[in-house]
């Protein structure tokens, strides 16, 4: 294994410390000093200065660079990916979670915790009965993942690294639209679920059902603005987005740190507009990474079109037909 630059400097620290300390040793039982406690502080800036060489690998194995590698490699040789996507963040079937971007320490007790048989959802379940355990006599099956092998793709899952950047927030709380709708399901009242695309993309493609509000991120400036390189109607920003947002809050009794979820077409709009409540002290806000039509097909049939994920994709409950009650109107 390749020694880093780091983990050298401090051993030269450590060997230098060593000799002083020595050295240090020698006058001090010419002076008739107790050497003890000289020996002590060596021996605890040593210790110190390898504990921060273990935390910087530590670091590394999580980050970008630096074991990203090894946090992948295990993901997919545990036949993680079979389920939840080469990145962590592209389940293959509807019901499994995203995992890419969620907290270290949940992860890791989530996963210790269905290997150890506590769990009893189906989706724990599934997982559980992949692999051998100590307690069973099967024999065609694949060993589970050791706790330490576990802390390290927890902690590459944590990176969102792999999700694509104008999808992240500063929340790091990402959710697919099936998660979402589970969360609704059984916590609508204390959450506020808003639909941020635009007025056209809500009247001619759908909404999804239980939104507490339409308010648009972004709105058309000009049907005659369009972006030449994209080939879009270009849009710019809508103004009376936060005013709208905070009166839709206060109007359901909700506060600052509820559960906020936000959807847009496939998940920039919502990041965006995450961004934009971070500023002002939003910490608890959801995006759902596929929005409503979802992802495109990077290949085969249908590249190109939005079929591979998202809440229509999905099956999830939406309709053609406008709440009015819940539209923002003040639109600039």
């Amino acid at each position: 294994m390749q020694i880093s630059r780091t983990t050298r400097l401090n051993r030269r620290i450590v060997l230098l410390l060593y000799l002083l300390g020595v050295s240090w040793i020698g006058w001090s039982r010419i002076l008739e000093i107790r050497v003890m406690n000289t020996w002590k502080v060596v021996l605890g800036v040593s210790v110190m200065l390898f504990a921060g060489s273990l935390e910087s690998f530590a670091a590394k194995a999580s980050g970008e660079n630096g074991l990203n590698g090894v946090g992948s490699r295990l993901f997919m040789n545990y036949g993680c990916s079979n389920c939840h996507g080469i990145d962590g963040a592209s389940p293959s079937y509807s019901a499994a979670p995203v995992l890419r971007g969620k907290n270290r320490d949940y992860l890791y007790d989530s996963a210790v915790s269905i290997f150890a048989g506590k769990r009893n959802t189906e989706n724990a379940s599934i997982m559980h009965d992949q692999y051998c355990h100590d307690d069973d006599n099967e024999t065609a099956c694949e060993s589970a993942p050791g706790n330490d092998e576990l802390l390290i793709i927890s902690r590459w899952l944590d990176t969102g690294y792999t999700l694509a950047k104008k999808k992240r927030t500063p929340q790091k709380l990402y959710v697919t639209a099936k998660e979402a709708h589970d969360m609704l399901s059984s916590q609508a009242e204390q959450s506020l679920f808003v639909d941020v695309r635009t007025r056209a993309e809500a009247a001619f493609v759908g909404v999804p059902a239980g939104i507490d509000a339409h308010i648009p991120f972004m709105v058309v400036g000009s049907w005659n603005g369009l972006d030449e390189k994209n080939g879009k109607i270009k849009l710019h920003a809508n103004s009376n987005f936060y005013h709208d947002f905070e009166k839709t809050l206060e109007s359901k009794g909700l506060k600052k740190d509820d559960r906020v979820i936000l959807i847009c077409r496939s998940g920039s709009r919502s990041a965006k507009a995450a961004r934009v409540l971070h500023i002002a002290g939003y910490k608890n806000v959801y995006s759902v990474i596929d929005g409503f039509e979802g992802d495109k097909k990077k290949d085969g049939m249908n590249k190109g079109q939005r079929v591979v994920n998202g809440w229509k994709n999905s099956g999830l409950p939406w309709s053609y037909k406008l709440p009015s009650e819940k539209l923002a109107w003040d639109i600039p």
